[in-house]
């Protein structure tokens, strides 16, 4: 009997809802979501983004992005301006509640990713974490239509 090697989309689902199951454990009590704990992840590192931006850099749709952002601004976690330069554009920015929980977000990313590395070198985990934004990368441009053959 020949090995089969793992699916990488099996292995992927795994990696990705044994995440989700772990950061929502951890959320419960905030009433925040697996999307919104992203949203606010990135407005952390940028203070401040269009919906634009934030459906980008998350790789999600404008309406989920629309939906999500609505939440967060009823909730009290940001707010929904329109941008003077172009009225058609939102910018969101974090308010004084999201900024009261950010440290606890990035706390949970942190031992998420700390339980999951410790058994790598440091140098592994530099290799392994190439690899997989490597990965990300050419699966975004192979959704995208692009050419994904390195050069």
């Amino acid at each position: 009997m020949a090995f089969a090697p793992p699916s990488l989309g099996k292995l992927f689902s795994i990696l990705h809802w044994q995440t989700r199951i772990f950061v929502e454990k951890q959320l419960a009590h905030t009433g925040l979501t697996w999307g919104e704990f992203h949203i606010l992840m990135r407005l952390y590192a940028r203070q401040q983004m269009t919906q634009s931006d934030i459906t980008r850099q998350l790789h999600i749709t404008k309406a989920t992005t629309c939906k999500m952002v609505a939440k967060l601004e009823n909730d009290g976690y940001v707010t929904r301006e329109r941008c003077p330069r172009d009225g058609r554009t939102f910018s969101i920015r974090p308010t004084a509640k999201a900024l009261e929980v950010r440290e606890m977000l990035r706390s949970i990313s942190h031992r998420w990713n700390d339980l999951l590395l410790a058994p790598f070198s440091p140098e592994e985990q530099e290799v392994l974490l190439q690899t997989l934004s490597r990965l990300a990368q050419r699966a975004v441009k192979a959704n995208a239509g692009e050419r994904t053959e390195e050069t």
